[in-house]
């Protein structure tokens, strides 16, 4: 266990702490338990982090309490035919890379950028969101009128969750938990916002890519680091003079109200045009000569997490990607909150579910309403079974006296002054 005092901030860069944390990175089951049982004998919160792929400052310490980094749980072994046990901090691209050279298939991983961890990917929910390269790029050299529906991986796979059979991790007693998939409390899991406790490892089925390889029973050791993108680049605070930043925004809905809800997005973007440019869209509504959204069917198969989508159909994933500038500034900052508030009041009119375990930029969620009183209710139940005293990432879903993450620019102006004022140079 270190003291670090560089500022650390996440993905979104809206929320940076200034002051320093202990941080630790432990790299085996049973160091996490020493982590976890000593800051509960100290009476200290722990705030878990694996790639801080997040807008929302879950990942970012508060005072007093401990940063648990993944990083160095990047463990693997071949213990059953058709699976692999995966350490919690490896990136999911490096697991599926990685696994295709002993001749076997991730049937589901995300997109867009390859920093999210098997274990974060876990705690979001984990849709199969990108559609194959090879795909995607003889689909894009189609004429418009020739080009298929194109499928993404979750759509013919299913959720990520659908190819998890057990999950471990350490709880807030500093227990080990070992769920796998016959345990009621497994659907439980996805979706959870980490707050059950520090994930260790994630056992994951896997699709035979090429028969005629031998599965490589009996082997383990640590997964290699295959990916060009580094996590580390989320940990630095945004500039003085403000961030670019892409922000993605996310609507879940059942295919009946797929046409009402791309016509109320369309709006919301012509509403925040001044502030906000739609990047990467492919279908949905046409603004400025192309379309805005992108659009997964995601299939159901065995179950959906009730944390994600409580309804057992399928159902599909839309919104937008968009840029925003000036983040970590109060100018920049008050335009996306603004934006986001307009996105919630949409979803709340139109009855859609939306992404909050990715998203939730201005923290603005009441979970218990948007739950329901069932929900909630079960959630809570398991809270305090795995996490009795509230010590793993307090204040992000259930009623804490944590403070919420700083916002960096106010963050910032704060730490400036305490410089000047006992002539520090931060």
């Amino acid at each position: 266990m270190t003291v670090n005092d560089q500022p650390l901030s996440d993905y979104g860069k809206l929320y940076t702490t200034w002051d320093p944390y202990d941080v630790c990175q432990p790299a085996s089951t049973a160091e996490v338990q020493a982590a976890v049982r000593q800051a509960r004998a100290e009476g200290r919160a722990i705030r878990v982090r694996g790639s801080a792929h997040t807008f929302s400052g879950a990942t970012v310490p508060r005072a007093g309490e401990l940063l648990i980094r993944t990083s160095r749980l990047d463990g693997f072994s071949f213990e059953a035919p058709g699976t692999i046990r995966a350490g919690a901090g490896a990136l999911v691209w490096d697991v599926r890379d990685f696994v295709a050279t002993h001749g076997l298939q991730m049937p589901v991983y995300h997109g867009g950028w390859a920093g999210p961890t098997v274990g974060g990917y876990v705690c979001a929910g984990g849709m199969g969101l990108r559609v194959p390269p090879d795909d995607r790029e003889r689909w894009l050299a189609m004429s418009t009128e020739a080009r298929p529906p194109l499928a993404s991986i979750s759509e013919v796979h299913g959720g990520f969750w659908e190819h998890v059979r057990a999950i471990t991790f350490v709880d807030g007693t500093g227990a080990v938990r070992h769920i796998d998939d016959s345990d009621e409390t497994f659907p439980w899991l996805f979706g959870c916002f980490g707050q059950f406790g520090v994930i260790v490892d994630v056992t994951l089925a896997l699709l035979p890519a090429d028969p005629a390889t031998p599965y490589p029973l009996g082997l383990s050791g640590r997964i290699p680091r295959l990916q060009t993108d580094d996590p580390a680049v989320n940990d630095g605070p945004p500039s003085a003079a403000g961030e670019r930043i892409l922000c993605w925004f996310s609507y879940l809905v059942q295919p009946e109200q797929e046409d009402e809800a791309w016509h109320a997005l369309g709006q919301w973007v012509r509403d925040h045009a001044s502030v906000l440019q739609p990047q990467g869209g492919w279908v949905g509504p046409i603004v400025n000569g192309e379309p805005i959204g992108y659009r997964y069917e995601v299939r159901f198969r065995r179950f959906n997490p009730p944390l994600l989508y409580d309804r057992q159909a399928s159902f599909v994933l839309m919104g937008l990607m968009a840029t925003f500038t000036g983040i970590g500034t109060p100018a920049g900052d008050d335009r996306l909150l603004d934006a986001e508030r307009g996105f919630l009041a949409t979803a709340r009119r139109q009855g859609l579910r939306l992404y909050p375990q990715a998203e939730n930029i201005g923290r603005r969620l009441d979970y218990e309403a948007y739950y329901g009183r069932d929900v909630f209710d079960a959630f809570a139940r398991l809270k305090a079974r795995f996490d009795p005293d509230h010590v793993i990432n307090p204040g992000v879903v259930f009623p804490s006296e944590t403070p919420p993450p700083a916002r960096s620019s106010l963050g910032r102006l704060a730490a400036t002054t305490f410089a000047r004022l006992f002539g520090e140079d931060r």
